[in-house]
């Protein structure tokens, strides 16, 4: 999605330390799985797949899934096992609580991606909040590696800016066709789903 006007372009804010980290456990994986089939072959390591297939999968909604995702009609996050798309009316307020949380009407809604920066990544660094990055405006999509705070006042920065931009009448009809939705993962629900149900077939036999 681009931008148009003063609109930021599309921020797409992750980390990628932690997605090295979900790649590692993914690689891990297929390592022993491709290992089992070569010394056992099929018949005898199929009864394990499911289960490495799910520690792969849990490595891949603990370090590869959160994301956040700011343009001009709000905030698009993916959670662990869940999707929020929260439209800039709709926030009442952000904080920092051992992670990004966002206020709203129907409830707080804590946001998975922009974790607080661990020890290992200040060390031999300044542990003063980081400053925000420089963000190409005439670019259609960004993306950033930030940590809680970092995110949190970008959040801040982009809310008061549409706040200013947007009329009290454009914002009154925002708010009658949109507000937050909260849905499951379709794709990580479903293929957790079939690997449960692989695990427990290969159980019972």
């Amino acid at each position: 999605m681009g931008h148009t006007g003063a609109v930021h372009p599309t921020i797409v804010i992750y980390s990628r330390a932690a997605r090295y980290t979900a790649l590692f456990v993914l690689v891990a994986a297929a390592s022993v799985a491709s290992w089992s089939l070569w010394r056992d072959g099929l018949p005898a390591t199929i009864t394990y797949l499911p289960f490495v297939a799910l520690v792969a999968l849990c490595g891949w909604i603990l370090w590869g899934q959160p994301r956040l995702e700011l343009n001009q009609h709000g905030i698009k996050a993916r959670n662990l096992v869940s999707r929020v798309q929260i439209p800039w009316h709709a926030i009442e307020d952000v904080r920092a609580d051992f992670g990004l949380v966002i206020d709203t009407a129907s409830g707080p809604i804590r946001l998975s991606a922009a974790a607080p920066r661990s020890a290992l990544r200040t060390l031999g660094r300044n542990p003063a909040p980081a400053d925000l990055p420089h963000i190409d405006n005439q670019a259609q999509r960004v993306r950033l590696d930030l940590d809680t705070n970092q995110a949190l006042r970008l959040v801040e920065q982009l809310r008061e800016e549409h706040s200013q931009e947007t009329t009290a009448t454009l914002r009154a009809t925002a708010m009658q066709q949109a507000g937050v939705k909260r849905t499951p993962d379709p794709v990580v629900v479903s293929i957790a789903a079939v690997l449960v149900v692989w695990a427990l077939v290969g159980m019972l036999r």
